[in-house]
């Protein structure tokens, strides 16, 4: 009987034998829970199992034609010999220790021992070989070469037992030259279940065990021995025949459980794509379905994306007229305190710095929103030069210190002692820094600790700006670098601003080739913030030359060209 599991659903299924060749020549496919399929008796010599690993390389022998065929039947035949290596070498050991055992009381044991060690050596080689086999997981890739491995290991066994016929034989005793055939015979007629599934490995060890006994019977020259002689050699031809039916058993027997779990895969395919006709309709109408709920959610989605964006509009607008108004104040009172105050008097004196002071805000403010507009817009163009990145953030941070002091923050610089030439926009690089290091002033309250540090890794520099201020949270994290996003600031900072600074940050960066990111514990925490830039580090003294400074000294003409009459005028 042939037993293989198809799946989950029971079914059975006859399956097609030739002329008898597996005993029980009626085979049937049994489902559900079956994992082996024992393939019958083969005159009591083998038992073969099928295994889902079968049915997978059945399937896929199937896809190649005649020739995978082939070579999934090879690879059975290969698995059965090496599946029953251990056993017989076992076997094998203790009837030569038998056989040498009793040989000892009528020869030398020097000469026994000799031929004893040189079997039990290629027994432990060939016991070897089987478990290297059996570990070996790319064995099936390879297995013309192991069916050779072991075609040399069972010749080079049959010849050490043939060998016994000149090591073993005793002239003159003829119970022991009878017991020395007894042996060897029953050796080759118990090889017959274990070596047929490849007919040649069987017959190399045959030959190779019986002839020289044979040879050494006819040449004692009397008519017994030539009895004995002829015997071994109707043994041979005979149990060559027996294997060699034995062996078209098996490879037929292989042959067919590829050929029926073909069918079973064909049985199945056809099963399966019926019922993937009744899937497709059920998948198409649920596609329709999804299709018309996609549909919506994206109307829904698009919906909400025009609300936040509108009501990101109505709140840039509104942080734009607060910002752009909140200076008026202060130099509108400044104005009217210089046209009634002494120009020289204190008051005036705070008036005009005052009026500096917003003015400067204000035009700030106007330049990061058109150097944001030009970023998005890609019409910015760096002025490329060769610049020390060191002392770029050296001077940067040391112009932002009074900042710092004044908000009561631990501010620190952390610079390499050596240049770190790159090529960049220096007046961008410097307001990179800059709108980091005010980014952290303006959200690090009094008492709290700041850091700019520049490190070399690799071929990028590290800008890192970090503070144990108020700390992101995490929803602000994926967003932080889009325009018009702001946390919440400490109360004690009056300075405003329109949420640019990091956008430009974010701008300037990738303008370098090199990117930003932000890192923080949560709210109250602090914040990290590290730019990348690429770089070409030169150790050691490096001249910049820069550009020559332009001759002043001689009288110049200067046209002036403005759209608004009062700032020409001023100029």
């Amino acid at each position: 009987m042939i037993r293989a599991r198809l799946g989950p659903a029971s079914a059975k299924v006859p399956i097609r034998d030739e002329e008898g060749s597996i005993s029980g020549n009626r085979a049937l496919f049994s489902a559900p829970d079956a994992r082996t399929l024992p393939l019958g008796s083969f005159s009591g010599a083998a038992r073969l199992m099928v295994t889902r690993d079968d049915a997978a390389m059945a399937q896929a022998g199937a896809g190649r034609g005649r020739s995978g065929a082939a070579e999934g039947v090879l690879g059975e035949q290969v698995k059965l010999l090496y599946a029953h290596l251990p056993t017989s070498q076992v076997a094998a050991v203790l009837n030569a220790s038998l056989l040498t055992f009793v040989q000892s009381y009528v020869m030398d044991w020097a000469r026994i021992l000799s031929w004893l060690v040189i079997l039990v050596v290629v027994t432990l080689a060939r016991m070897f070989l089987a478990f290297a086999f059996a570990r070996d997981a790319s064995a099936a890739d390879h297995i013309v070469r192991w069916r050779n491995i072991f075609f040399a290991g069972a010749a080079v066994s049959g010849i050490v037992w043939g060998s016994s016929a000149w090591f073993l034989y005793s002239p003159d005793s003829e119970v022991h030259q009878v017991f020395l055939a007894f042996v060897l015979g029953g050796m080759v007629a118990g090889s017959v279940s274990v070596l047929t599934p490849v007919f040649g490995v069987f017959a190399v060890f045959a030959v190779s065990a019986i002839v020289p006994l044979a040879i050494r019977y006819l040449a004692a020259g009397d008519y017994v021995h030539y009895v004995m002689g002829g015997m071994c050699a109707i043994f041979t031809v005979a149990i060559l025949t027996i294997g060699r039916q034995i062996h078209a058993t098996i490879e037929e027997s292989l042959r067919l459980r590829f050929e029926n779990l073909a069918m079973i895969d064909d049985l199945v395919n056809a099963r399966t794509h019926v019922e993937s006709v009744n899937q497709n309709l059920l998948a198409t109408q649920k596609a329709l379905q999804k299709s018309n709920e996609e549909l919506e959610n994206r109307v829904a989605d698009r919906t909400m994306a025009l609300r936040a964006m509108d009501r990101r509009k109505d709140e840039f607008l509104a942080i734009l007229s607060h910002e752009l108004r909140n200076p008026l104040a202060p130099i509108r009172n400044s104005i009217y305190l210089l046209k009634h105050a002494d120009p020289a008097s204190p008051q005036a004196q705070q008036a005009r710095e005052i009026i500096e002071r917003q003015t400067d805000y204000v035009t700030r403010l106007v330049d990061d929103l058109l150097d944001v507009t030009r970023v998005a817009r890609g019409k910015v163009e760096l002025r490329r030069e060769r610049v020390n990145l060191a002392e770029a953030v050296r001077r940067t941070g040391e112009d932002h210190v009074p900042t710092f002091r004044e908000f009561g923050i631990d501010f620190r610089i952390e610079v390499p002692p050596d240049p770190v030439w790159m090529s960049a926009d220096r007046t961008r690089i410097a307001q990179l820094i800059g709108n980091l290091l005010q980014n952290a002033a303006n959200y690090t309250p009094a008492g709290g600790r700041a850091t700019l540090a520049l490190r070399v890794v690799g071929d990028f520099a590290q800008i890192e700006v970090t503070d144990s201020g108020a700390g992101i949270s995490r929803e602000l994290l994926p967003v932080l670098f889009e325009p018009f996003i702001q946390g919440t600031r400490s109360l004690a900072r009056t300075e405003g601003g329109l949420g640019l600074g990091l956008a430009l940050v974010k701008g300037i960066s990738e303008l370098h080739g090199g990117a930003v990111e932000a890192a923080s514990e949560g709210i109250g925490k602090g914040a990290s913030f590290v730019v990348r830039l690429p770089i070409r580090v030169e150790h050691g003294d490096a001249g910049n030359p820069g550009m020559a400074a332009p001759d002043i000294s001689k009288n110049q003409r200067v046209l002036v060209v403005d759209d608004n009459r009062d700032a020409a005028d001023t100029l």
